[in-house]
């Protein structure tokens, strides 16, 4: 009962822990993303209105207990990895879908 109380309170999508989210990435995708992670501050495609995102992204993703796939902060981070070529091209909307 608690976990479709779970279900329905998220919008049909479970939250997952932040494990469970990061591995809906491949091994592949999770090494590209955590050398991004690490040296965003200095890469020079990004507007230091850009990289205030990918900070404040960053630290609300540590603050946070767990990840929801239908939250927009969410979407818009998975989103971005694709638009970098950190992930493949279509891998946002498989990852999305859990």
């Amino acid at each position: 009962a608690k976990d479709s109380a779970l279900l329905i309170a998220a919008n049909g999508s479970a939250p997952l822990t932040k494990l469970q989210f990061r591995r809906l990435f491949s091994e592949e995708e999770q090494k590209a993303i955590d050398r991004f992670n690490a040296n965003f501050e200095t890469h020079p495609m990004l507007t230091d209105d850009q990289k205030d995102s990918v900070r404040t992204g960053l630290e609300n993703y540590k603050a946070a207990e767990s990840v929801s796939l239908v939250d927009m902060a969410t979407i818009r981070a998975v989103q971005t990895y694709e638009a970098l070529g950190l992930i493949a091209p279509g891998r946002a909307a498989v990852i999305l879908n859990g």
